[in-house]
C-alpha cells in the first residue's frame, strides 16, 4: 500500500465532505415526489439513500469521536498516513470509476433504510451528521489516524485505521450520490414527459 502525505488526504476528506454537504443542501430544494419515489420498481427513492448513509454516519462518526476522546493527542505532527490493506480492498470497492459506480451491490441488514415519511427531516440529519463528520477530520491532524481504529459495522470484530474509515465514508458517500444525481435525471424526465402528454377528451 502507498503512503500518503496526511495533511493532503485531509483536505481531500474535507473537500469531499463539503461537496456532498453542498449536494444534500441542493436536495431540499426538490418537492418531496421527487425525494420519495423510487426511479424503477425495487430500487431506492433519494431518501432511502440518504438513510441508508445516515446508517453509516450513526454507527462511525460515535466510535470516532470516543476514540478521539480516550486517545493522547500527538506530540509531534504525523506526516505520512499508510492505508491498511483491509481498507484499501473497502474504498476500491466504492470507488467510482470515471464517474459511473463500477458494480452493483447489496446493503447489509444492518444499513438497509427504514421507511421515512419526512423526506426533509432525514436530509436534514445527513447535513449534521456532515457537519460532525468534518469536525472529527479537522480533529484527527493531531491525533494517530494510523494507530487508531474503529470497528467495521458489518463485523465489529474487524477494525479499520481510522484514516481508512474516514476514506471509505466519503467515497461511499461519492458513490451514492451519484446514485442520487441518476434517480434526479430519471424522475425529472418522468415528471417533464407527464406534464407534456396532452390530456384526451372524455
Amino acid at each position: 500500500m502507498h503512503t500518503i502525505y496526511k495533511a493532503k488526504l485531509l483536505q481531500e476528506l474535507k473537500t469531499s465532505v463539503i461537496d456532498i454537504t453542498d449536494k444534500a443542501n441542493q436536495l431540499l430544494g426538490h418537492p418531496h415526489g421527487i425525494l420519495d419515489s423510487p426511479p424503477a420498481p425495487g430500487s431506492w427513492s433519494i431518501v432511502e439513500v440518504i438513510e441508508h448513509l445516515n446508517t453509516y454516519n450513526d454507527y462511525y462518526l460515535p466510535f470516532i469521536n470516543m476514540t478521539f476522546i480516550k486517545a493522547t493527542p500527538l506530540s509531534a505532527p504525523q506526516m505520512t498516513f499508510k492505508p491498511g490493506r483491509l481498507g484499501n480492498y473497502f474504498v476500491r470497492l466504492m470507488q467510482l470509476k470515471n464517474g459511473k459506480i463500477k458494480k452493483k451491490m447489496k446493503a447489509a441488514k444492518k444499513h438497509l433504510p427504514k421507511k421515512q415519511s419526512d423526506p426533509t427531516s432525514v436530509i436534514n440529519a445527513f447535513i449534521q451528521g456532515q457537519k460532525q463528520l468534518l469536525n472529527l477530520i479537522e480533529q484527527s491532524s493531531k491525533y494517530d489516524i494510523q494507530k487508531l481504529s474503529t470497528p467495521i459495522s458489518i463485523l465489529p470484530l474487524i477494525r479499520l485505521r481510522i484514516g481508512d474509515s474516514f476514506r471509505f465514508l466519503t467515497v461511499h458517500q461519492e458513490r451514492h450520490f451519484c446514485q442520487i444525481e441518476r434517480n434526479i435525471q430519471i424522475l425529472s424526465r418522468k415528471e417533464e414527459n407527464l406534464l407534456s402528454t396532452p390530456i384526451s377528451p372524455s
